[in-house]
């Protein structure tokens, strides 16, 4: 969970125990049904937060299955190693980072929609970034059009 679900849960939980304080001074029908409804609402965030995790991970797997199609198709002899970049939102597009067994020193990174798959970088595993690789002399092997 990151920080930010923590910070988010425990603010709440904070809101919620001020909420039930002050209905001390409220009639026991009126405080009965604010506790009910902070407790309902305590519920659906927690649920939405440990929801969240899962959520995110079927659509990285989703999306590696997407790109492990792709690149079957068009390096059919050739065999690769799928990362994620560990996000923990939901997003349209989904960032995944590859490295062939052919070219084990560079890393490529793609986009991953619904409509399309598309290269955007690649940069080595020293930290050199494509520009530095290009300029160095080094021809990527799988570079599928030219990076900006």
């Amino acid at each position: 969970m990151s920080p930010t679900s923590i910070i988010i849960i425990c603010g709440l939980i904070v809101i919620l125990l001020i909420i039930c304080l002050v209905t001390f001074f409220l009639k026991l029908s009126i405080r009965k049904q604010i506790w009910g409804a902070s407790g309902i609402l305590l519920i659906l965030v927690i649920g939405y937060f440990v929801l969240l995790p899962k959520l995110v991970e079927l659509q990285t797997n989703d999306a590696i299955e997407k790109l492990n199609t792709y690149l079957t198709t068009i390096y059919p002899n050739d065999s690769w190693s799928v990362t994620d970049t560990d996000d923990d939102k939901l997003k349209k597009t989904v960032e995944l980072h590859v490295r062939f067994q052919t070219e084990t020193d560079i890393v490529y990174s793609y986009n991953i929609t619904d409509e399309k798959i598309e290269q955007i970088d690649f940069w080595s595993i020293e930290g050199k970034s494509s520009k530095d690789l290009i300029n160095s002399g080094t021809k990527p092997l799988h570079l599928e059009k030219k990076i900006k």
